[in-house]
């Protein structure tokens, strides 16, 4: 991190950074909702508590919550991908010919539920060995 700040890449650390932020927004999201869902299931016995929380759900619109998460994750994963590839060759470009693939997979399967174009491991192989 320390020789890409120095040699001029400190907008991909702040891109990396971005990522972070947004993956740690969804999971806090993701977590705190699939917890109340699953717990109330394991209560399963009390099927009005599962149907409460799913109506909560529904009202609610956690669906699009989750959905705005997980878009702003891939625009802050497709940013840094940019920013790694826009890198002058010379500036670290070790480590940014792997975060680049790497930033391009984690895009490929992450969804909001908009990319019509499934991921396959295939897919994922593809867009990890290429540079």
């Amino acid at each position: 991190q320390a020789q890409v700040e120095a040699e001029g890449g400190g907008e991909v650390i702040c891109k990396l950074a971005d990522v972070k932020a947004a993956w740690e927004a969804y999971w806090v999201d993701a977590v705190y909702f699939w917890s109340r869902l699953f717990e109330a299931y394991c209560r399963s016995g009390d099927r009005d508590e599962l149907a409460e929380v799913k109506d909560e759900y529904r009202r609610t619109e956690v669906h699009q919550r989750i959905a705005t998460r997980l878009q702003k994750l891939r625009a802050a994963l497709q940013a840094a991908s940019d920013a790694c590839e826009a890198q002058p060759r010379e500036l670290g470009a070790a480590t940014l010919d792997l975060v680049a693939p790497l930033l391009r997979c984690l895009l490929a399967m992450v969804s909001a539920g908009e990319d019509s174009q499934r991921c396959s491991w295939r897919r994922v192989g593809v867009l990890g060995s290429s540079s």
